[in-house]
């Protein structure tokens, strides 16, 4: 088991799990977390995908470059990008809340957990991709029209339960402790999201917070350098 656990610790991470595999939600959050269980599909397998995940990488970082003055210039591609903020900004349930906290790790976060799996899905779907050379510049494409894709992507957000956020971010974090493979490409998603989007050394990071919560990807929170990147991998990992 990737984290040593006392009997009582485990015994709550394993009630908690079954409770979250009871609610008609999980059908939901697991169909979305298949991704990082099967890794990348078609012509990628996982032998491939770790001599090319830093070459995605790098990609988003691209997506990022070009969203950024889109969301300055555009003012739908502005409300949209304020939509995802809102939606993945929402404290978590009572419930849901409650869950975190009787099952995180020492050093676990909400936030931290949220953006550890959100940016390892969308690295595993751009890895799945046979396209992904061309995702900048089909993203160009979009940007400079971008109402059609804007009004999928809302609709798509729109079918989301209004709680999927707390049930991911509680399930994944009982996951990473009982998977270690879901463990390992969590874990390398947060350090790839920090050393790719967090130029500056001395710029705080937030991720490594156990206190830090989802508050910090609101609106509110535009111009911090995690707030673009969490909130456009998120964006790609509803997007079909």
């Amino acid at each position: 088991m990737p984290v040593s656990t006392t009997a009582s610790n485990l015994d709550n991470v394993l009630s908690t799990r079954r409770a979250l595999l009871a609610d008609p939600l999980s059908t939901q959050v697991n169909t979305w977390l298949m991704p990082l269980y099967s890794g990348p599909i078609g012509r990628v397998r996982e032998s491939a995908a770790r001599t090319t995940v830093k070459g995605v990488v790098a990609i988003v970082g691209q997506m990022v470059a070009e969203v950024e003055p889109a969301v300055k210039s555009n003012a739908s591609v502005r409300t949209a990008l304020q939509s995802v903020s809102t939606f993945i900004s929402t404290p978590l349930s009572a419930t849901h809340a409650q869950a975190f906290q009787k099952v995180s790790r020492p050093t676990s976060g909400v936030l931290g957990t949220f953006v550890s799996v959100v940016y390892a899905r969308a690295l595993v779907l751009l890895l799945s991709s046979t396209g992904v050379s061309k995702v900048v510049s089909e993203l160009k494409t979009t940007l400079s029209n971008p109402t059609a894709a804007i009004e999928k992507y809302l609709a798509e957000q729109k079918q989301l339960d209004p709680n999927f956020i707390g049930h991911l971010v509680t399930y994944s974090e009982i996951e990473a402790q009982l998977d270690p493979h879901f463990q390992t490409v969590t874990e390398r998603a947060s350090k790839l999201f920090v050393q790719t989007h967090m130029t500056q050394k001395e710029a705080r990071n937030p991720l490594s917070e156990k206190a830090a919560g989802l508050d910090l990807l609101s609106e509110k929170n535009s111009s911090a350098w995690w707030q673009l990147p969490a909130s456009l991998a998120f964006a790609m990992t509803i997007s079909s």
